[in-house]
């Protein structure tokens, strides 16, 4: 997630997207909330 951000910052999208779908994936929204899937649909979609 925090290397998500990073990548975010950075302008690579693909990669930040990557990353914070693999999040989705390890069940980080149901750990902590839903602010992978609010970047997800700001930055992904």
């Amino acid at each position: 997630m925090n290397r998500a951000l990073v990548y975010i910052a950075m302008k690579e999208k693909d990669k930040a997207c990557e990353d914070l779908k693999q999040a989705m994936k390890q069940g980080f929204t149901e750990m902590y909330g839903d602010e992978v899937k609010k970047l997800i649909f700001e930055k992904c979609i």
